[in-house]
């Protein structure tokens, strides 16, 4: 065994961290900067921790290549299997191991390295992509983006993508919700779900926000040159500049807020899963693959995993929950006999549950660099500002979305942050659907990941016209100061526009939908997020969405996780 360093030391100063987080916000009425841990703190802590715990004194284990998984997991069966630690997961283990009396297992197939400085630096954001901590997923084809393969970045990481995200914090707007309500998801409206989201976020003290939950937020001033000028093209314009734009999304203009404090990022894990750490009911592996469900008839009763190369299976005596994300959760429940028989079948995989929903409903945002420059030298890369509008003029209900991103001159994504800015036109309420599908039976072989992007010529419309206000914009006489550097902006008329964006177009990084959540036969969860023909099986992700949520998805993610703690904790 390696070195025992003391688990109390690392409690103590956890715990130390997190009462300093809530000391500073009820001290400075959280217009001061609220408690992040160091750099490097809490992860070096996790690093002690699986070298040091054993199964009496905690049951917080997380595996690395250093520690034997075979070797340290404590027990093999738990009330409750929590399946993947990216946002959903951290929510849904620790809100589980609150309870002292269960045992909460939570697997995830990444590692446990949060400390790196391009994590923490919120910054550095974009230099995560394309690493060992980015599943790198790709696409099919798609035939109305002239045939590209489109990379689809998923955090492969302790908090998933909200590790490796842009932090950018939006609820969505009320009318997301009540069509999930209407639908017949009893109980998911907004007004039932408004509490859910104050529940969660610590934003400045305004009408209608949370100011005590454990995500902290970080506004960007309104003030900043850029962003001003961004505020003045879109006054100038006719939208008006509102104080809260995002919470629920307004039709108008307005600064972002980020999931950052004292200057760090706060993932999922900062806010969720490090407070949880020192519960001896709760044990994390990470290095750990889900590889297939296990069922007793229709009762799923475990989980068989590869743990950092070892075979193992773990039972659960309550349920087990599939918070593995739009991608992963259906293609787990595929490979374990749920989804349509015919196409299990046809791979040869035994059918446990004929839904034929499991993987349809695909959907994502897809956004266009419509305006960029390259002159002035730009801080920072963050999302500062945008403008929410709808694409028609004729409703109250936003489809697209202006964003100003600093530091993008080529595409969405650029090697140099520091030199530039560009307008980003958001497609945030797309009718196209895609899905996704297994190839084989064999978990080690790529999806067919088809978001079907643009089929729709309603979403072509739509985008048309958010490319031309967003390159507008740029060429506004309040963005004169900055247009003296190398300049790309999309073409003028529709048709030329369309062919900009067919070349251009890529993903927002929000796909939902794959294990719909509703009533009609294509649904997958019931309103409980029970999976349907089965017992003791959730999901409790981005992917039980019926429709995608006019925003940025983290903070609807993290209430579907918080509102699955509850019906669990209810029903046990």
């Amino acid at each position: 065994m390696p070195h025992a360093v003391t688990f109390h030391a690392f409690t103590t100063s956890l715990n130390a961290g997190v009462e300093g987080f809530h000391r500073s916000r009820r001290r400075n009425g959280h217009s001061a900067a609220i408690y992040a841990p160091p750099p490097g703190k809490f992860a070096t802590a996790i690093e002690s921790t699986v070298k040091t715990c054993s199964p009496w004194r905690s049951r917080m284990i997380l595996t690395t290549a250093s520690a034997s998984a075979s070797a340290s997991a404590p027990v093999d069966t738990y009330d409750h299997i929590v399946i993947g630690a990216g946002p959903s997961g951290c929510v849904l283990a620790a809100r589980l191991s609150e309870q002292s009396g269960r045992r909460v297992l939570l697997l995830e197939e990444g590692g446990a390295g949060i400390e790196r400085t391009s994590i923490e630096d919120p910054d550095l954001w974009r230099t995560n992509l394309a690493t060992d901590i980015d599943w790198q997923y790709s696409t099919t084809p798609q035939p109305k983006l002239d045939g590209r393969r489109i990379i689809w970045n998923r955090g492969k990481v302790l908090g998933g993508s909200s590790t490796i995200n842009a932090m950018a914090w939006v609820w969505g707007q009320q009318a997301d919700f009540d069509g999930w309500a209407a639908a017949g998801n009893v109980g998911w409206d907004f007004a039932s779900l408004e509490p859910e989201f104050q529940r969660i976020e610590t934003s400045l003290p305004q009408r209608g926000r949370g100011t005590s939950g454990p995500m902290p937020l970080y506004s960007i001033p309104s003030d900043e040159p850029l962003v001003k000028a961004f505020l003045a093209s879109c006054e100038a314009a006719g939208h008006d500049v509102l104080a809260n734009a995002c919470a629920p999304v307004r039709m108008g203009a307005g600064t972002n807020e980020l999931n950052i404090t004292n200057g760090a990022r706060f993932s999922a894990v900062h806010a969720y899963l490090l407070p949880a750490m020192q519960r001896k009911n709760l044990t994390v592996l990470t290095n750990s693959a889900a590889l297939e469900l296990v069922f007793d008839g229709l009762r799923c009763v475990g989980v068989r995993c590869n743990v950092n190369g070892t075979y193992r299976m773990f039972r659960s005596s309550e349920d087990v929950a599939l918070c593995a994300g739009a991608i992963e959760s259906p293609r787990l429940l595929a490979l374990s006999g749920i989804g349509n028989a015919t196409d299990l079948r046809r791979l040869g995989i035994d059918v446990v549950a004929d839904l034929p929903g499991v993987g349809l409903n695909l959907q994502d945002h897809c956004v266009v660099r419509a305006y960029s420059t390259t002159h002035t030298p730009q801080p920072r890369s963050r999302l500062d500002a945008h403008l929410y509008l709808n694409s028609k003029g004729t409703s109250p209900i936003p489809d697209i979305e202006v964003a100003l991103l600093r530091g993008a001159t080529t595409g969405v994504l650029a090697s140099d942050p520091a030199s530039s800015y560009a307008l980003l036109a958001c497609l945030l309420r797309p009718r196209s659907r895609g899905e996704i599908a297994l190839r084989s039976s064999d978990n080690r072989v790529p999806l067919d990941i088809n978001p079907n992007y643009l089929s729709e010529a309603a979403d072509v419309d739509a985008l048309c016209e958010a490319t031309r206000i967003a390159a507008d914009l740029g060429n506004s006489s309040p963005f004169a100061p900055w247009r003296k550097g190398d300049e790309t902006a999309a073409p003028s008329t529709k048709r030329e526009i369309e062919a900009y964006m067919r070349r251009s177009a890529t993903t927002y990084w929000h796909p939902a939908g794959t294990c719909a959540m509703g009533t009609g036969v294509c649904a997958v969860v019931d309103p409980m997020l029970s999976v349907r023909g089965v017992s003791n099986l959730r999901i409790a992700d981005a992917s039980i969405m019926p429709t995608i949520p006019t925003g940025n998805t983290l903070a609807p993610t993290l209430v579907v996780a918080e509102r699955a703690a509850r019906l669990i904790l209810a029903q046990s």
